[in-house]
């Protein structure tokens, strides 16, 4: 059974391989300096980058998905993602799915590196 307030592998797959559009994200490690801590709304999901409104009402930002993510799950807790997990349109991520590929990441995720905790496992990100 899993931990109260953690989201459920269902969960998980769900997050990762749906549409991302409406949910709240926060930009945990990034290539571009300028883009960390960002939080706000996905508004777009692209193949290689998400357009975020910021919580402050600026102009969206477009985030290439190659950083670390942390996306607001079910429960109040975050989800942490690597963007290498986020490449592709949804459907493509479903395609992915089918062909089992990318389902072993979130697994290992899971069980081994602690991503569904509310903090990170204390690894070197």
């Amino acid at each position: 059974m899993p931990r109260r307030g953690c989201p459920s592998l269902r969960d998980l797959l769900l997050l990762a391989y749906g549409a991302l559009a409406g949910r709240e994200v926060c930009v945990v490690l990034h290539p571009d300096p300028g883009l960390r801590g960002l939080r706000g709304r996905v508004v777009e999901d692209r193949a290689r980058c998400l357009r975020v409104l910021p919580v402050d009402g600026g102009e969206p930002r477009c985030v290439v998905k190659s950083g670390l993510f942390a996306f607001k799950a079910g429960r109040g807790c975050w989800v942490l993602l690597r963007g290498e997990e986020l490449v592709g349109t949804p459907s493509e991520r479903l395609r992915m799915l089918e062909k089992g590929k990318g389902v072993r990441w979130l697994v290992r995720a899971r069980k081994e590196r602690g991503y569904t905790g509310c903090e990170a496992a204390g690894e070197d990100l």
